[in-house]
């Protein structure tokens, strides 16, 4: 897989003037890659998602869990930047696809899944795993109606521990993850059971506003490996950080530098 693509534009507009080029000349330095542009009514510039080649033919050989996560981008033109990342067998982050979008809403969301779906098929045996975002969730559902789909433990946890009432809520928080992990029913209704004694409020909220099958390891209908979080493509945002204060073709040729040395560390 080639590092870059030279001649990088530094300005938004040059960026957006050169991007077909940019676009175009990707494919031919990464035989293989997907990658598509979507305009608006106005013929202005929408969506944008790209697969290099060398990561969907990876993606045979991993994990069939995939992250999802959505950071915004403080350039001149706003929008998300969006995240697919899978594990290697040895459960170290896998660079799968990356897309910048208008915002974080069901049509967006289903355009990207879209596009995942031309380089990833949809199958029984994935699994997404993501925040409880409502579009995001309805989307992976319309588009891969065959995966599964689990919620991110950690950030789950940070939503129930703020119903807790005069009782540490780290605690809360730290036991309630604890719920997630557990290998057997009896395990989990027992310590279930001593959850809801212990902070009724919480286990309330956790009863009403969860889904037991989308969070605990020993209701989820597929493997996930022994991953609950989405921190492996947290991670992924908090090194593109700087990038996304950049125009876009300068934060694309980042993201492919970043993703092209994934490949180059693991030779």
């Amino acid at each position: 897989m080639s590092n870059h693509v030279s001649g990088i534009p530094g300005s938004p507009e040059e960026s957006y003037m050169m991007m077909y080029s940019y676009l175009y000349m990707l494919k031919q330095v990464n035989p293989g890659t997907k990658t598509c542009v979507k305009l608006n009514d106005a013929s202005k510039f929408k969506y944008m998602f790209i697969a290099l080649g060398a990561c969907i033919e990876g993606f045979a050989f991993m994990r069939k869990m995939i992250d999802v996560d959505a950071t915004s981008l403080k350039n001149k033109y706003g929008g998300v930047l969006v995240f697919a990342e899978a594990q290697d067998p040895n459960g170290q982050s896998y660079p799968l696809a990356f897309a910048v979008l208008d915002s974080e809403n069901l049509t967006s969301w289903t355009w990207f899944f879209e596009m995942l779906k031309s380089v990833i098929p949809d199958s029984s045996e994935l699994v997404f795993m993501s925040e409880r975002n409502q579009s995001l969730i309805f989307a992976i559902g319309s588009v891969f109606p065959e995966a599964h789909h689990g919620h991110c433990l950690w950030h789950l946890k940070e939503k129930v521990k703020w119903h807790a009432g005069n009782v540490n809520k780290v605690i809360v928080g730290h036991t309630f993850m604890e719920l997630g992990r557990y290998y057997t029913v009896d395990d989990f209704n027992s310590a279930y059971d001593s959850f809801e004694k212990r902070y009724p409020a919480v286990y309330k909220y956790v009863q009403e506003h969860t889904e037991k099958d989308k969070w605990a390891r020993v209701f989820f209908p597929r493997d996930r490996y022994n991953f609950d979080t989405i921190n492996n493509v947290e991670s992924m945002k908090s090194v593109f950080k700087e990038a996304t204060t950049w125009a876009l073709i300068p934060m694309l040729d980042c993201i492919v530098r970043k993703f092209s040395d994934w490949f180059t560390q693991r030779k």
